[in-house]
This record gives C-alpha cells, structure tokens and sequence, in this order.
C-alpha cells in the first residue's frame, strides 16, 4: 500500500468518527467545519478530495445526507440505532437490577457514544428511570459467559450459591449441575439446571452465583423443554406497588425471607437482629392494598410492627378477606 492510498484510508476513517460523533438531522456539519475539523486531526484535504471521500463512504460504508448549496453540509444518516431505540436500550440496562452500578455506568455510556454528541446529551437528561436497588455482584458477565460456554460443550458446572444471614453476611454451599438454559424474567437472570439424583430441574439466580467453573464432566441426558418449563415456572403476574402514602414502616422479618427483602429494598438495608431467627427492618413504603398483599405473602415470616394504624389497616383488609369466604 503507498503512502497515499494509507492516507486516504486514514482520511476516510476520521471523517466517518467525526460525523458519528459531532452530527446528525438537526446539526449537520459544513464543508468548511469538516475540512478544519480534519486538519486540527492533523490531516490535511482539500474540496474535490473531501467531495471524493464522501461519495467513497456512501458508495461502500455508510450513507452521509448531504445538503448541497454554496456551502455543503452533511450528517451521517447510517446509524446502528436511532434515538428512540437507544433510550430503550439504555432505559432497560438503567433499570435491570442484577447489572452493578459500575457495569451499569460503562454499559449505557457506550451506548451514548453509538449517537453524535448533541442527541448524547438529549438522552442523557430523557433517561429518569434509574433502579435505585442494585446487585453488588461484578462477575455477573463472567458467570453468563461461562454458563453459555458450558451449555455449548454440554459439559456440567460447579459454582458457589449464597444467600443472606440476618447479619448481612453471604452464607455459600457448593453446587454441581447439568446446565440446559437462561432466563431473563422479572429484571432478574436464571439458570435452569438438571439435577440427576433428584430427576429435576432447579432455577438458580445468576447475581447469587460466584467461582463458577466449568467441569470435564458431560451433562446428565435429559428432555428439558423450553418453552413446557418457562410457562409452569414464569407465568405468574407480579404486583406492582400503587400510590399510596408514603410513611416509615418498622418490619420484623424472619432469617428465611431475608433474600427477597434485600432484593426489595436493597443492599444498603439496615437489618437490626433480635435474635437466632427475627431481625426488623425499617423501610419507606407507599402504604396501598398491594403493599399489604405483598406482606401477606410471605404468611407468618413478616409482621408489621409500626405505625399502629398502618397495623390496624392491614388487619382490617385481612378481615375484610376472611369474611368474604365464611360460610
């Protein structure tokens, strides 16, 4: 290649990052902003040569809309993404709750750069959603990777599943399976596996896996069916929390609950223990009918402790519901 056919490639590769970065519908670049643009880059060009790297660029890599008058102006039209796709994309990852903060920052920053400049800033103030209740787990990525591997080798996996005490601490025990899928449901990431020795299948949560490996052992035969198993297993219809008075409510929790109060409320909870097998919480919640059905799901592991009428209305709805079914 000589000289000039590597500056012209070089040329042609600056004037496509240049037009990505600084253009788009509403802000087009001139031909004079363009040329000074490519020589502050160090590369020197002239008209007829910018006119022929532009027809180069629409003929053979992306499609340049250029405005044609005394003074040209142009945008890169040719995106992966436009605007309203990129705000879906990174509105998902903001609010997914088993990607961690910093992956969470360095994942919706490079889907800002797939834009110019000017529509990256529109974004950035468009994006409020933003789940407060991140998962601390980094090797999130690491673990999916690993699980796909193992599934396209057919080969079993070990790794180490925890939970959480009442003092907050994770508390592991090893685990050896026949990896068969992946499931993204309820902003959380599963792993279904085959268990031989009990002839099922189990759905562990990706966030609460750590040290996954991948075993020389090939998986145990199974006939695990997709779409059978994701109806039976994920079908149920979350409730979501409806407006209500937002007030301070003191919880007492039972140790075995202690998992999905944590994914509720977050990391961050203060968990005050009273002793081997209760600790109480105090948590901001907007206090509806749905608030109250998701305590009732957890039966006799959860009681309402304070505010005294937020007790007595949660007792009044379970009253309401027990005379409804007398007979």
């Amino acid at each position: 290649m000589s000289a000039g056919e590597s500056k012209s490639k070089i040329r042609i590769v600056k004037i496509l990052d240049i037009l990505k970065a600084e253009s788009d519908a509403n802000h087009p670049i001139s031909t004079v902003e363009l040329m000074e643009k490519l020589t502050n880059e160090g590369i020197s060009t002239n008209r007829k040569t910018l006119y022929d790297d532009i027809d180069v660029i629409n003929n053979y890599y992306a499609e340049i809309h250029t405005t044609k008058s005394t003074q040209n102006k142009y945008y890169l039209s040719d995106r992966e993404f436009d605007y309203t796709e990129l705000l879906i994309i990174a509105s998902a990852i903001m609010a997914a709750g088993f990607i961690d903060e910093i992956q969470t920052n360095d994942l919706v920053n490079r889907i800002y750069n797939l834009t110019s400049k000017w529509q990256r800033d529109v974004l950035k103030q468009s994006i409020s959603l933003k789940n407060p209740y991140k998962h601390s787990n980094k090797e999130i990525f690491i673990n999916i990777e690993t699980i796909i591997e193992a599934i396209r080798k057919k080969k079993k996996l070990i790794f180490d599943y925890y939970h959480y005490t009442l003092d907050k601490e994770k508390e592991s025990y090893e685990i050896r399976v026949s990896p068969v899928d992946l499931i993204y449901s309820n902003d959380l990431y599963y792993f279904i596996a085959y268990v031989v020795e009990k002839n099922k299948y189990y759905t562990f949560r990706i966030d609460k896996m750590v040290n996954v490996d991948i075993l020389s052992e090939e998986i145990d035969k199974n006939t695990y069916n997709s779409k059978k198993y994701i109806n039976e297993q994920f079908s149920s219809k979350t409730f979501q929390m409806f407006d209500g008075p937002e007030e301070d409510v003191r919880l007492r929790i039972h140790k075995s609950i202690v998992d999905p109060i944590i994914d509720k409320f977050g990391e961050g909870l203060i968990i005050k223990r009273i002793d081997d097998d209760w600790g109480e919480i105090w948590v901001k919640v907007k206090v509806s009918r749905t608030f109250f059905s998701w305590v009732s799901s957890f039966n006799d592991k959860i009681k309402i402790i304070e505010p005294v009428d937020v007790k007595v209305k949660y007792i009044n709805q379970l009253k309401n519901i027990i005379n409804l079914y007398e007979v």
